[in-house]
């Protein structure tokens, strides 16, 4: 490898006159990623025609995208080699009853190659609760998205194995919704059953792994 490519600018002036480089602030990290995600998405950039908003964001930028354009912004994101989110940090929702729609899912991005950190968001109706799944994008996606299909009742399609991951499969609720009675509503018997089977593959493993 040629390590004088590869030298961030100014490292090498700093080398030579015996200073370490200093690194950039997480300021200047967030400007300079705003910058690049303006020169890709903003007039005149590779991705000009994708409709979609930057914005400067509280503590790292933040793009709002339409829910069909998730995935494919997520692989330009990952891919684009002036960009490089290659990881997923976080996957959530928020439910902002009584707004439609109803529902705003939210990615966590970061550049392990710049040090950048990314928000990505798109906002997503009620009556049709659906958007395409990214765990083919990135593995870590695939049970924060069951669980977000879990607590909200979002469903992610082309998922391998969607379904819940806390609450019991014939549970009617979602309880991260805005909507569910602050006091919850019991699962009860279904909930007994689906412990007591986890329990007892639980203590069957552990067995068989102890020898017994």
């Amino acid at each position: 490898m040629n390590r004088q490519e590869s030298t961030p600018q100014g490292a090498s002036d700093s080398a030579a006159q015996g200073r370490p480089s200093a690194k950039p602030s997480p300021r200047e990290r967030m400007e300079r990623c705003h910058s690049a995600l303006t020169l890709a998405f903003g007039p005149g950039g590779r991705y000009e025609s994708w409709d979609l908003s930057v914005s400067e964001g509280r503590d790292m930028p933040s793009m709002e995208v339409r829910r069909g354009e998730v995935s494919p912004t997520i692989e330009a994101l990952r891919d684009d080699p002036a960009l490089a989110f290659d990881q997923l940090s976080y996957l959530t929702a928020t439910d902002e009853l009584p707004e439609e729609p109803r529902f705003r899912l939210v990615y966590f991005l970061a550049s392990t190659k710049y040090s950048w950190r990314l928000k990505v968001h798109t906002k997503i109706a009620e009556a049709d609760a659906r958007v395409r799944s990214i765990v083919s994008l990135h593995s870590g996606a695939n049970w924060m998205e069951r669980e977000v299909y879990d607590m909200f009742g979002i469903r992610f399609e082309g998922h391998p194995e969607l379904k819940r991951i806390l609450m019991p499969e014939e549970y009617g609720h979602h309880p991260l919704r805005k909507d569910f009675p602050i006091e919850g509503i019991q699962p009860d018997r279904l909930y007994r059953e689906w412990e007591a089977a986890r329990n007892a593959a639980y203590g069957e493993g552990r067995g068989a792994g102890n020898g017994r």
